[in-house]
């Protein structure tokens, strides 16, 4: 038997591989300081920004005279199902036979359907798999009531097992697997989506990511072999033993691919505008020094103990406090209830990191020990399996995020997650009754001096994309608005090239590139940027002298490659001593001249002659027609020709 179990579990590996390998990848190109790159790839590549493949499913239920009309492979089914755990589902002619309804969506003008408890949509993938392993589903949806369970999705076709994704306790995901996040407000549409590998499972909301599951480690495949692989489909909103409520769904949509997380945030929100920072409860920056716990919103601080004074910050144009032993802050919520979610963040620089040092303590009362600690130049707690971990160095400002979600604690250290709790722990990190907090405080003296240039507390979980965007020391959040992370640049453009007199005649590609095709970039300098490969693949281009090298071809008297002399970008003639690159381009010709410029097919300024001899007793003007002494770099007009310089 054992024998048995392991075989099964190789091909469950090898199904859930292969499906992995088909997903979407992207390829990371750099555009130099010239503005200019070469770039050959053997796969069709997206770039204009993200490339999201078609779903294989995707149900909008707009059409009420045919609520179950979709697009794609994928079709649904409308089924009633018993909840009483004996295993049945039974197909209907009609949604209207499971009691599901249509009803208003998220806007005006957008349809949704109304399923009730004991009702389903079933989900026939027909890709011809018998076992998907790799896929993502998205669904948009509103509970009226998310405190108890709320099925999303079964991967028991006959239902006969419990649920594989929940909302509960107005939170999403799968208690002993990938655990409950987020937070699902009664009566509000989200756009919920899940992403499975055999590898790992990760969970989004609006765009944003919640968590990643590691299906490895963090639970040996459990969740994955019972809950999340799927035959030839999956039931939606469905759960064996009644653990249900009605649900309505204006949208969902199926792929047998693992997206990202650059693909999912540009599927977006439900309302597709950009994800709003989440607004926080309260914020101190200290910059007031006769007023050190003056801040913005509902949440207030006041002093605990003694000896708190304020001092400079990360810069002289920052504030700041130092609390001392014995010294720290009370922050009160002054909220109705308590949260089981909640974020800290604090800005803070120790000048002695050996010992404990405690950053912030749930008891209000101060009897118990603290909740999250410095320990030898490292954070965390020995507590839940949390453990210390990351870098903390003496008289360094960092930005530290303390992240509490349903009694599991995750922490940041600049952006970047360095510890997460394996099981919850109430007495650790719990918000208690009282409603407050401690900054800076321990029960028994396991305290040291704390330099703090800014405190913010929220009353939910921050997502992991959303720590990510608070950064480090200095970086700034509005509240309330689009996000804070730099504007990308734009995406650069593709050209293939044609070969006339001394000039290389470029041609922008449209929609992205195809396979095998060198192309010249032009973007923006000294950025990166991610193309997407095309699984469907993209016409061939056929009129094109640029030639891409695979890594061994070599210079010589007719080989050209992108080069820079003397401020001129263009393709020079390179010597036999070198290699190009693969994935780049090059061109290849007999045409006997020292190099080749642009000329762009949409360029006004018309062919640039870098190869011209120009008689210097001839009149030289630039573009103003302003008449020069000499030749200057850039365009000059010689005899009526624009020669490049």
């Amino acid at each position: 038997m054992k024998k048995l179990r392991l075989l099964l579990f190789a091909v469950l590996c090898t199904v859930g591989i292969f499906s992995a390998m088909a997903a979407p990848e992207y390829e990371t190109v750099a555009i130099g300081n010239t503005g200019y790159a070469t770039y050959f790839s053997s796969n069709a590549l997206y770039i204009d920004g993200v490339y999201v493949p078609e779903p294989i499913g995707r149900w909008t239920f707009d059409d009420s005279s045919n609520l179950l009309a979709g697009t794609g492979s994928a079709t649904l089914t409308a089924t009633i199902h018993s909840t009483d755990g004996t295993g049945i589902v039974t197909p209907t002619s009609t949604p209207a036979g499971a009691s599901i309804t249509s009803v208003t969506g998220p806007f005006e003008g957008n349809g949704a359907v109304n399923v009730p408890v004991g009702s389903s949509l079933l989900m026939a993938a027909n890709n011809g798999a018998e076992s998907i392993g790799t896929y993502s589903v998205m669904f948009d949806v509103c509970v009226e009531d998310g405190s108890t369970y709320v099925p999303l999705m079964q991967n028991a076709l006959s239902n006969n097992k419990d649920g594989s994704l929940f909302i509960n306790q107005n939170h999403v995901g799968l208690g002993g697997g990938i655990g409950y996040h987020g937070s699902i407000e009664n009566g509000k549409w989200y756009r919920i989506v899940f992403v499975v590998s055999p590898t790992e499972a990760s969970l989004y909301v609006e765009g944003a990511l919640l968590t990643t599951y590691n299906q490895n480690f963090d639970n040996p495949r459990g969740s994955y072999l019972l809950h999340w692989l799927l035959t030839t489909g999956a039931l939606f909103f469905a759960d064996n033993d009644g653990e249900e409520k009605a649900i309505k769904t204006s949208e969902l949509r199926f792929w047998d691919v693992a997206l990202d997380k650059y693909q999912v945030a540009e599927i977006g929100s439900i309302s597709g505008d950009a994800p709003k920072f989440p607004e926080a409860l309260g914020t101190w920056t200290f910059e007031d020094a006769s007023n050190l716990t003056a801040g913005t919103g509902t949440a207030t601080l006041a002093m605990w103990g003694s000896g708190v004074s304020a001092i400079s910050g990360p810069d002289a144009s920052n504030g700041a406090i130092s609390a001392p032993i014995g010294g720290g802050f009370t922050l009160d919520t002054h909220l109705s209830e308590s949260s089981n979610a909640y974020t800290l963040m604090l800005d803070v620089s120790l000048p002695d990191v050996s010992g404990y040092i405690s950053l912030y303590q749930n008891d209000i009362t101060n009897s118990k020990d603290g909740s999250i600690f410095i320990q030898n130049g490292q954070i965390g707690l020995n507590s839940a399996g949390l453990s210390y971990n990351g870098t903390i160095n003496t008289n360094t400002w960092y930005r530290i995020v303390i992240v509490i979600d349903n009694g599991y604690c995750k922490l940041f250290v600049d952006g970047t997650q360095v510890g997460a709790s394996v099981n919850p722990d109430a007495n650790a990190w719990a918000m208690r009754d009282t409603k407050q907090f401690l900054l800076f405080v321990d029960n028994d003296g396991e305290e040291k001096e704390v330099k703090a240039a800014e405190v913010r507390f929220w009353d939910i979980a921050l997502t992991a994309t959303q720590v990510a965007e608070l950064a480090t020391v200095g970086t700034t959040i509005d509240d309330g608005e689009t996000g804070g992370e730099e504007e990308a640049a734009p995406a650069p453009v593709a050209y293939t090239g044609k070969i006339g007199a001394n000039v290389l005649s470029l041609t922008a590609l449209e929609g992205g590139i195809p396979a095998n095709t060198a192309v010249v970039l032009k973007g923006t300098p000294n950025t990166t940027h991610r193309f997407f490969v095309i699984p469907e693949g993209l016409p061939a281009v056929t009129d094109n002298d640029l030639l891409g090298s695979d890594g061994t071809v070599t210079g010589g008297p007719n080989i050209y490659v992108l080069s820079d002399k003397n401020g001129i970008v263009g393709f020079y003639l390179v010597s036999s001593s070198t290699t190009i690159p693969a994935h780049k381009a090059y061109l290849n010709t007999s045409a006997g001249v020292k190099g080749f410029t642009f000329c762009f097919d949409d360029d006004a300024t018309g062919i640039e002659d870098l190869n011209a001899n120009v008689n210097h007793d001839e009149a030289i003007y630039n573009l103003a027609g302003q008449r020069l002494q000499k030749m200057q770099k850039g365009i000059n007009i010689v005899n009526g020709k624009k020669i490049l310089r």
